[in-house]
């Protein structure tokens, strides 16, 4: 499917306006609904479950922690500081999983991005074709999402502003791992300057998004699992449950969104430098 440069509104991915962006991402969630939920749901699942039983971890020595300063009178005793040095310990364990279990997600969102542009472009791919690219694709991805994610970190330890803008200006590098080869988050930062405005408006509404869904799959969690909570034993462990729970929805549901809104955001921003580009040529030249 193709489109000539005057008329963009026959395009899947690339729009004219506000309308067209919204139009488009619909269209997108639509048609690979369930192939990108199918994929999410595989790559997400070990992640999920790996934060829940770190958070289980974690929680059990900050416990103990805390009975033993109570136990001395907030007077550090050799016993809180081996609980101390446990905790570090875990947190350390939690911090490589979490990298590991990291590049399993990026695997995901590779995947789903393929799906959503190759079908976007009419063609067809499978739920195992889209794993295989994953895969393919996904330690790059993993390894510029890392240091996205080092780089905001310290943005927003040394004053929030830096953080938001390098949210915003590496927002668009996962489109560009997948339709693009090159530094990819010196050319997000590039095409989210070029219209600078319009991106960030079109990310404030996935933001938007994302947190409606974010808090509505948390309260339908907190009411599967209400009932566990009446067992005093059991409190914590019904909490963790429920924010897994509410995890994995989340996750399954705003990558959906994210796949979409991102990849229609991306191929608006490079169709504004590259006229005539459309989701046929941007697929044909992506990286296989």
């Amino acid at each position: 499917m193709t489109a000539s440069p005057g008329n963009r509104r026959s395009d899947p991915l690339i729009p004219d306006d506000l309308s067209g962006w919204s139009a488009n991402l619909t269209s997108v969630i639509s048609r690979s609904w369930r192939k990108i939920l199918v994929v999410l749901a595989v790559t997400a699942l070990i992640p999920v479950i790996a934060s829940a039983i770190g958070g289980l971890f974690i929680n059990e020595v900050a416990s103990q922690m805390l009975r033993d300063q109570a136990d001395e009178l907030h007077t550090p005793t050799a016993a809180f500081l081996n609980d101390a040095r446990a905790l570090g310990a875990r947190l350390g364990i939690v911090l490589v999983v979490s990298l590991l279990t990291a590049y399993l997600s990026c695997v995901g969102w590779a995947a789903a991005l393929r799906i959503a542009l190759v079908e976007a472009a009419d063609r067809r791919v499978s739920i195992g074709e889209s794993l295989q690219y994953g895969f393919r694709r996904g330690l790059r991805m993993w390894g510029w999402y890392v240091l996205a994610a080092v780089c905001v970190m310290v943005g927003i330890c040394v004053f929030v502003l830096p953080g938001v803008y390098l949210i915003v200006v590496f927002g668009l590098f996962g489109p560009v791992v997948v339709c693009e080869t090159g530094p990819a988050l010196a050319r997000s930062l590039r095409l989210v300057h070029r219209s600078f405005a319009k991106i960030l408006g079109r990310m404030l509404l996935l933001l938007l998004f994302v947190l409606t869904i974010t808090c509505a799959t948390a309260l339908l969690a907190g009411l599967f699992t209400s009932p566990l909570s009446g067992v005093q034993a059991t409190v914590t462990t019904a909490e963790i449950a429920s924010d897994a729970i509410g995890s994995y929805l989340s996750t399954l549901l705003v990558g959906l969104l994210l796949t979409g809104g991102l990849l229609v955001t991306y191929a608006e921003a490079r169709a504004a430098e590259e006229p005539g580009l459309t989701t046929t040529a941007m697929l044909d030249g992506a990286p296989e």
